[in-house]
Parts: structure tokens; sequence; C-alpha cells
């Protein structure tokens, strides 16, 4: 067992050791984030960290002795901690060699991603300041929570991944950036011109019932952060804030609501084969989307259909 984060509560811990005992040395990429899991096995020789994207890396295990050095600049010496986090900026090129295997997440937000987040509060392109053994719970738990979806392509996987690699531009715009951003609470330029100023209010009746009507539309597409909020006329940043004020849930959640409550009726009322119910409602893989219902609902769609 690793050391547990001092103070965590017991869920966290079992997210903890849920990411230790899963399997290794994984990579997956969706728009404007990467997600790796990787044990980093001891290294005499220095090794290029760069990878091109803005990178948090949150190690899992301990590493007695880690040696870092930016490019012409001088060699640090550490100590990393579990469940601390470094980060980089997509310009930083690091060297670094370690004296033990550890276990990391790694997220590779984009400079587009950050710039982009920038824009819609009215700040400049950021520039990220390096930075090691951060206790940082918002990147801990976001790390943890995209490890996950690295071996899970369940509902609603890509809205949330999208909604998460939102929430953690702006943390770390917010935390870890050079610029500091002029306002996060000013209104942004272009989309958001009609909405009511000021973020303590919702989606206004009109767009709020466009956006419900098109998930219910379209539950068996992929129903992105992005596409939920071009059809809303706001950008994504804003859509995600406003429509968790209307609807008391985040996107992500309201449409794997929606997609659970489709394939009951489904089940309940047709004939149809499970697989085909699966993809009706945006699920082409049947075992997860087996593991999905059953977390949600604690049957399987089969018991659940012989039940009704």
């Amino acid at each position: 067992m690793f050391p547990q984060r001092q103070g965590a509560s017991a869920a966290e811990a079992a997210l903890l050791d849920e990411a230790r005992i899963t399997p290794w040395t994984v990579r997956r990429s969706w728009d404007f984030i990467t997600v790796s899991r990787t044990e980093h096995n001891p290294s005499r020789r220095e090794v290029c960290t760069n990878s091109g994207a803005n990178t948090l890396s949150v190690a899992l295990s301990p590493v007695e002795r880690a040696e870092w050095r930016f490019e012409n600049g001088a060699t640090r010496r550490t100590r990393i901690l579990p469940n601390t986090t470094s980060i980089r900026g997509a310009r930083d090129v690091v060297w670094g060699r370690w004296d033990q295997t550890c276990k990391c997440i790694h997220i590779g937000l984009s400079p587009a991603l950050l710039a982009d987040v920038a824009r819609q509060v009215g700040a400049p392109p950021p520039m990220l300041r390096p930075s090691e053994g951060l206790h940082d719970k918002t990147i801990l738990d976001a790390a943890l929570l995209l490890s996950g979806e690295i071996d899970n392509w369940g509902l609603g996987g890509d809205l949330l991944v999208q909604s998460v690699a939102n929430i953690l531009a702006v943390h770390v715009l917010r935390n870890y950036a050079d610029v500091i951003p002029r306002s996060f609470d000013s209104e942004p330029p272009g989309l958001d011109r009609g909405l009511d100023r000021g973020l303590d209010r919702g989606l206004d009746r009109a767009r709020l019932k466009r956006v419900l009507d098109f998930i219910e539309t379209n539950l068996g597409a992929p129903l992105s952060l992005d596409v939920l909020a071009s059809v809303a006329a706001v950008s994504p940043y804003h859509f995600a804030r406003r429509f968790k004020l209307s609807m008391g849930c985040s996107p992500h959640q309201w449409v794997i609501r929606r997609r659970i409550d489709r394939t009951k009726t489904l089940l309940r009322d047709t004939r149809l084969p499970i697989a085909d119910v699966a993809r009706q409602v945006g699920m082409a893989n049947h075992s997860h989307f087996t593991t999905r219902f059953r977390r949600v609902v604690g049957c399987s769609p089969k018991v659940f259909r012989r039940q009704s």
C-alpha cells in the first residue's frame, strides 16, 4: 500500500486504492486534453519530460531522490511525496532522473485550451509557472477521475472529460499562471453578449429549452460540452456554470440521467435486444453499458427488464 494523504476521506482513500491496482502505462486523448497513467522505472540517465502540452503530473507513490533541471539550468534535487503535483508549461524543456519506481498520472492540457478559456474570461494568453510538490486537492481529485475514464467508455464520458478539462484550465489559470486574468467574473466578448449579466444567473428559459430539447433528440449521439454550448450560443465555460444553476446538476450528470431514463423506458416498453438499447442511448460497448447501468440503477439491464 502507498502512504495515504493525511486527512483524506474514506471516499478519497478508496479512489487512491483503486488507482493503485489499475493496470498501468496506458494513455488516452480527447480534444485538448491527454491523460496517461505511467509507471516510471528508476533512471540513471537524464530523461527529457517535455510533451508540448501544459502538464500536471500527480505522483501516487514516493521517490526519495529525484533530480530535475530546466534546459541550460541548474540541477535541483528533491524528494517526491505521494499525492503531490508538479506543473510544467508547454514550452518548458525539463530533464530529470529518479532513484526508484514512481507511479504517476499525467494530464496534458493543450495551449489552445488554456488560451481559449483565458479569452472567454477576458485574460491574455497565459504562461504557467513551473511548480513542484503541490498539495492541490482539485488537481488530485481530477487526476483520479480522469484516470478512471481511461478505462471506462461509459455514458457521457466525453462530456465528463471536457467538463473536467475546463475546470482544470480555470483552476490553473487562477492559481499557477504568470499572467493573472483581469477578472474571472467579467462577461467575455462574442457569443455571451445576449445573456443576462452576472454568473449568478442560469440560462434564460428559451436557451434552456433549446438545450434540453436537443439532448432529448440526440441521446444516442455524442453530446460534448462544446456541442451543447453551441446550441445555447454560449461559451463552454459559461454554459457549464449556468446550466448547473438552472438545473441543479452539471450537463454531464443531466445527460447520464436522461440516458438512463431512456434506457429504462426502452427496456420496459419494447422488446429490443439490450445491445440495440445500448446503441440508442449512445453506448456501443455492451459491457460498459451494463456496468454503468448497474452502477446507477442497482441491477443489470437484463434483471431490470425481467422485473419491470
